[in-house]
C-alpha cells in the first residue's frame, strides 16, 4: 500500500470518528449545557488526561518561539471556532451544519498556494466547485430564496478551520512532529478556553457544568475520544496528502452522519438532532451524493 492510498484512507477514518463527535456535540449544546463557554472548557481539560499517551510514540519537543507561536494561533482557532459551530448546532440538523464546513474550500486552494505552495489540478478545482454548489442547495430556501441563518456562521467556521489546517501543514513542513503539535495545542486551547468562563454568567454556572459532566460521563469521554481520535489520524493524513485532498475527503461527514441517525436514531432519538423522515433524507442523499463526487474529483 502506497503512502498517498494510507492517508486518504486515514482521511475517510477522520471523516467517520468526527461525525460521531458532531452527533454528540449537537445533544450536549442542545440538550444538556446552558452555558457553551463551559462546555468547551471541560472538553479542552479532559483532552489534557489523554496526553500522557503520546508519550508511548514519540516525545514531544521544545519548539521555537515563532513556531510556538504558530501553535498559539491554531489553539485559539480551535476554540473560537466552537462557538458558532455550537450556535449552529442549534439551529438546524446536524448533517446539514457539518456540510457547511465545505465552503471554507473555496479559500483551500488559495490558502495552501500561498503559505506551503501546493498546486492542484484542473479536476481538482471541479471537484471543490462542485461541492460548494451542493452545500448551497443544502441551504437555500427556495420558496423564499433565501440561505439558512447557519450559513453565514458556518461560512465563518469554515474559514477559521481552512486556515488552521494549512497552518498544521506549515508545522509538519517545518519539521514539527505530530506528538508536539497535539502536546501543546492541548495545553494552550484549556488555558484559553479557561479565560471565558470568568464572565460572570459562566462562572456562577461552572458547579451545574461539572455536575452535568459527572452525570453523562461516559459519553462525554466518547465524545472527546472520538474527536482526539480524528485530530490524530488526521494530523497523520496530512503528512501523506496535501491540505487540499484532506479537506476533500472531509466533506463526506455530513453522509456518516446521516447514516449513523438512520441506523440507530429510533432507539436513542434524544441524542440525535436530525430529520430522517422520507422526503428529507431523499434531498440529503442527493446532495451528499454530489458532495462524494466532488471529493473523488479531489483524489
Amino acid at each position: 500500500m502506497s503512502f498517498y492510498i494510507l492517508g486518504i484512507i486515514l482521511a475517510i477514518v477522520t471523516a467517520a470518528l468526527h461525525a460521531g463527535s458532531n452527533i454528540l456535540d449537537g445533544f450536549f449544546s442542545v440538550k444538556i449545557f446552558d452555558r457553551l463557554a463551559n462546555l468547551i472548557f471541560f472538553s479542552c481539560l479532559i483532552n489534557l488526561l489523554i496526553l500522557p499517551v503520546i508519550f508511548i510514540w514519540d516525545k514531544p519537543q521544545i519548539l521555537s518561539l515563532s513556531l510556538f507561536g504558530v501553535i498559539i494561533i491554531v489553539s485559539l482557532i480551535n476554540v473560537i471556532y466552537q462557538y458558532p459551530y455550537y450556535w449552529s448546532l442549534q439551529k438546524t440538523d446536524t448533517s446539514v451544519v457539518i456540510s457547511l464546513f465545505s465552503l471554507g474550500k473555496i479559500f483551500t486552494p488559495l490558502l495552501a498556494f500561498i503559505i506551503v505552495n501546493e498546486h492542484l489540478e484542473k479536476a481538482q478545482y471541479a471537484g471543490f466547485f462542485v461541492i460548494i454548489c451542493a452545500s448551497v442547495l443544502l441551504t437555500l430556501d427556495f420558496k423564499n430564496l433565501r440561505f439558512s441563518p447557519v450559513f453565514m456562521l458556518m461560512l465563518f467556521v469554515s474559514i477559521m478551520l481552512t486556515v488552521q489546517e494549512v497552518l498544521f501543514k506549515y508545522l509538519f513542513n517545518n519539521g514539527v512532529s505530530w506528538s508536539t503539535i497535539i502536546f501543546w495545542t492541548a495545553i494552550a486551547e484549556v488555558v484559553i478556553s479557561a479565560i471565558f468562563i470568568f464572565f460572570p454568567k459562566n462562572f456562577s454556572d461552572l458547579k451545574n457544568s461539572s455536575r452535568k459532566v459527572k452525570e453523562h460521563g461516559l459519553l462525554f469521554v466518547l465524545n472527546q475520544a472520538l474527536n482526539w481520535g480524528g485530530e490524530i489520524l488526521g494530523l497523520y493524513a496530512l503528512i501523506f496528502i496535501p491540505v487540499s485532498v484532506f479537506e476533500g475527503i472531509s466533506d463526506v461527514q455530513p453522509v456518516f452522519v446521516l447514516i449513523f441517525a438512520i441506523l440507530f436514531a429510533k432507539k436513542n432519538s434524544e441524542i440525535f438532532n436530525e430529520y430522517i423522515g422520507k422526503e428529507g433524507v431523499v434531498k440529503k442523499i442527493l446532495i451528499f451524493v454530489m458532495m462524494i463526487l466532488g471529493a473523488l474529483l479531489i483524489i
